[in-house]
């Protein structure tokens, strides 16, 4: 087993950092500035000619996912959660939800294959003190696989003492894989009474997998989640179908609070190896307070007339 030191922290952060981030090729979302004082209503006027075209112009947006991630408790992890790689050099992130429970010990993690139930494949550990040392991570140790180590199902376990109400988020970033979970929307500025779809698709090079499992929900800026349904297309994209969401009064909240975000846990079998991928793509949701005609209102001065 290898325990990095400080003199491989950085070459290691700099790994990480690659490794868990989702590519992403999306649009500014500009939030609306809110005074303090807000007024009821507002109008504005200002000349046009009279062939005067407008136009509404919206950016789409897509986002790429080549990891997955969820929260176990640790009761979960001191059993055994199940891993699934469907490429070699796969890093492991494990986080502790904030100060609940003490630094994990590296030399108590395995990570058992099913063809080798007794050797501990954890051998490339990153701990815990090396990434927070980088800025990057706090409260978390990170298993970088061996590229010699086939893809498969794994069973990651700890085998030391936990908190009982323990939770963790486990990250598993494959950034050799060629399976990417890929998430698109026509806009990210959105306002109620529009009709608000997103399109997912798992992605193997060029070639669009058939998912078999997808779960789609909103999280809102205050921590709310809400599922919202999905759809199979026949082409193998799923469509999410987030318009009634956003009708709901009671659910939209003040875009200062922050960035709504779409997020999709999927899955796809490709040629008997299972992917796995999560993904999500903020939007900003705001009840509509104007709106901009498409054909001009024609004011004759009545001091020229």
């Amino acid at each position: 087993m290898t325990i990095f030191n400080k003199n491989t922290v950085a070459a290691a952060a700099l790994t990480a950092m690659g490794l868990l981030t989702t590519t992403a090729h999306a649009a500014k979302v500009d939030m609306p500035t809110l005074s303090q004082h807000q007024q009821p209503a507002m109008s504005y006027s200002f000349a046009l000619k009279a062939d005067a075209q407008l136009t509404i112009n919206t950016a789409s947006v897509k986002t790429q996912s080549n990891e997955y991630w969820m929260t176990v408790s640790a009761k979960q992890l001191r059993s055994g959660v199940a891993i699934n790689t469907s490429a070699v050099g796969a890093l492991i992130k494990i986080s502790r939800n904030g100060e609940q429970d003490r630094a994990l010990n590296g030399a108590n993690l395995q990570l058992l294959s099913d063809k080798h139930p007794n050797q501990n494949l954890a051998g490339n550990i990153i701990d815990e003190n090396n990434l927070k040392a980088t800025g990057v991570f706090d409260n978390a140790t990170a298993i970088k696989m061996d590229k010699a180590i086939a893809p498969g199902k794994f069973q990651l376990r700890y085998d030391g003492n936990l908190a009982t109400d323990g939770q963790f988020v486990i990250h598993v970033k494959e950034k050799h894989s060629a399976n990417k979970l890929q998430l698109s929307t026509q806009k990210q500025n959105l306002v109620q009474g529009e009709t608000i779809n997103f399109d997912a698709l798992m992605l193997q090079g060029n070639d669009t997998l058939a998912m078999d499992s997808v779960k789609a929900f909103i999280l809102s800026p205050s921590g709310k989640k809400v599922s919202v349904p999905t759809q199979q297309l026949a082409n193998g994209m799923t469509r999410v179908m987030a318009s009634e969401f956003a009708n709901n009064l009671d659910i939209v909240e003040a875009p200062r609070n922050g960035l709504y975000e779409l997020h999709i846990d999927a899955s796809a079998n490709a040629k008997g190896t299972q992917v796995i991928r999560t993904g999500k793509i903020a939007f900003a949701l705001a009840p509509q307070t104007a709106s901009l005609q498409q054909q001009p209102n024609q004011v004759v001065d009545a001091l020229k007339a």
